[in-house]
């Protein structure tokens, strides 16, 4: 098999799992990869067996995301499963796209003209699935880091993005400090910080990341699209935040977003 897709959480595993090989090992087991501009070999059945101070030990952790888009049966390799049954993401900062209140935070992939410090693609594997986990959740249906055109009522980039910069972004660090000074504060309030150079994220007990809620007929309710960035704002309703950007010159408009602290995702920033 050769070159699945490779996501941050996977790539960290086969650095500190073990079941790296740099040259081919010759079995029929043995996955090619490209990783940062070179040829290595993974055997999956090696990830996790191996001990000492260089190796992670995950046990029940570690184990195949089922559903995974980009790896088919013969070419998947381990992930870190939380306790409701689904892949643990990880979001890694771009180093090289710098920091600070003048760096793009977040974009839909590399190919944006400005780098960014964190891409919605390196995790779109699993948030594209339609059968992802034990549960085989359609992550298109409900998440909001999911995109069209498999579900065509999916957040649009500009939303992902946004979603973006509230799931990886440090609500202590917002880039505009009321009172604001010119620019455009409903759009420009963004994160100045990531919550960490590494970011876990756990779907949590509904096994969907950041889920839209359920309408009283049993389907997503689509008017949900984004979360926004809340940084010095959090824990106020939607009204309550439109409310306050108001009294500070801002004129905020909309109700398809919500506070990431509303969901029940798990997200742990680290690094």
């Amino acid at each position: 098999a050769t070159n699945p897709n490779i996501t941050p959480m996977e790539n960290a595993l086969l650095e500190l799992a073990g079941g790296l090989k740099t040259s081919d090992p010759g079995t029929i087991t043995a996955i090619d990869i490209t990783l940062n501009g070179r040829t290595v070999w993974v055997e999956p059945g090696l990830i996790g067996t191996k001990d000492g101070p260089g190796y992670v030990n995950l046990g029940d952790a570690l184990a195949v995301a089922q559903g995974q888009r980009g790896q088919e049966e013969d070419d998947q390799i381990p992930d870190v499963i939380d306790p409701f049954n689904t892949p643990v993401m990880m979001w890694m900062r771009n180093e090289f796209a710098g920091s600070g209140p003048n760096v793009q935070f977040a974009e839909i992939d590399s190919d944006a003209t400005e780098p960014a410090q964190f891409y919605w693609a390196s995790n779109a594997s699993y948030t594209l699935s339609e059968s992802l986990g034990v549960s085989l959740t359609d992550q298109r249906s409900r998440s909001l880091l999911s995109a069209p055109p498999l579900n065509p009522n999916a957040p649009t980039d500009e939303q992902r993005i946004h979603t973006l910069e509230a799931l990886c972004g440090n609500p202590a660090f917002p880039t505009l400090v009321p009172p604001f000074s010119g620019g455009d504060p409903e759009n420009d309030y963004k994160p100045a910080a990531a919550r960490g150079d590494v970011i876990f994220h756990s779907a949590g007990p509904d096994q969907y990341y950041l889920a839209k809620p359920f309408k009283g007929d049993g389907t997503a309710d689509d008017d949900l699209q984004q979360a926004r960035y809340l940084g010095g704002f959090e824990d106020l309703s939607a009204s309550d935040f439109r409310d306050a950007l108001t009294q500070i010159g801002a004129t905020p408009t909309g109700d398809d977003w919500a506070d990431i602290n509303t969901f029940d995702d798990i997200i742990e920033g680290g690094g």
